[in-house]
């Protein structure tokens, strides 16, 4: 018998696969966190990661399919309307680990807040896919594969044989429709958290916690002002975000990235995460 634990192995449908040799290009493995992102983690295209679970930690590139989702958002939303998040992004955590930022301005705000939405978005459409929608008063089309797939690589919506958008569909949407309505609501304030000993350890996802992780040394808060922390309290971020780690967490070195946590005798700083950490955070 084979046991499923649905806190860390959620149920999801099976992703629509493309035609034999992905003839028109469909990215299929989609990044929750941009690989340029992972990078900034790295040595030599590695990253550091322990799974739930497992004692020892993992070397894994940063084009592990281990990062990614399984086409659970359509092109139009991977190509055209993400990338200019992405470089917009990427740009800023260069000046702010370069020292040139110190501190976000109106438009850097707004620049972090469209990122942080993205990388929600894409986890919650990775955990939970959204399942295609009929529209009423909607007929469908008689699409072949093939055609559906070359509407969508040139980011075109379209109604397919059935009747319905694809899931896929709907997650950009979702992800559009964000992007929109931030616009509408007060934007918040990030502050950038500097460690001043030991590194950072990077949960799987950020849902549970306002936060965008920069470099082994930096994160980005919402409406939290800068900080500079020391050891324990580098310590006591790196336990917060493990526990909040459904599959996985990284870091660039894990010998570095001390933690925080309880034992008989108090609380000690480790960087020790055996599976026994992992246990008691999930309880």
């Amino acid at each position: 018998m084979t046991i499923v634990d649905t806190m860390t192995t959620p149920v999801r449908k099976k992703p629509a696969p493309v035609q034999k040799y992905n003839p028109h290009k469909l990215i299929v493995n989609q990044h929750i966190y941009p690989r340029k992102g992972l990078q900034r983690f790295a040595m030599e295209d590695f990253v550091r990661v322990r799974l739930i679970g497992k004692q020892e930690p993992i070397s894994c590139r940063t084009g592990d399919k281990l990062f990614c989702a399984n086409r659970a958002w359509d092109q139009r939303s991977e190509v055209l309307h993400s990338r200019d998040i992405e470089v917009g992004f990427a740009e800023l955590a260069e000046k702010i680990i370069s020292g040139e930022v110190r501190e976000l301005d109106a438009a850097m705000n707004l620049i972090a807040a469209d990122f942080y939405d993205l990388m929600d978005e894409r986890y919650k459409a990775h955990i939970t896919p959204y399942e295609d929608e009929a529209f009423p008063g909607v007929s469908a089309n008689k699409l072949t594969v093939d055609e559906q797939e070359v509407l969508e690589s040139k980011g075109i919506f379209f109604v397919g044989p059935e009747g319905t958008v694809s899931g896929r569909a709907i997650a950009g949407i979702h992800m559009m429709g964000r992007r929109v309505f931030r616009r509408r609501i007060e934007v918040p304030l990030w502050g950038i958290w500097r460690a001043q000993g030991g590194e950072f350890i990077v949960p799987d996802n950020f849902s549970e916690n306002m936060c965008i992780p920069v470099s082994p040394s930096i994160w980005l808060m919402a409406e939290k002002r800068s900080l500079t922390l020391n050891f324990r309290g580098v310590a006591q971020l790196n336990a917060f975000h493990l526990s909040r780690a459904r599959r996985y967490a990284f870091a660039r070195d894990f010998d570095l990235a001390p933690v925080f946590r309880r034992t008989v005798v108090g609380f000690v700083m480790r960087t020790d995460l055996g599976d026994g950490y992992w246990r008691r955070t999930r309880e």
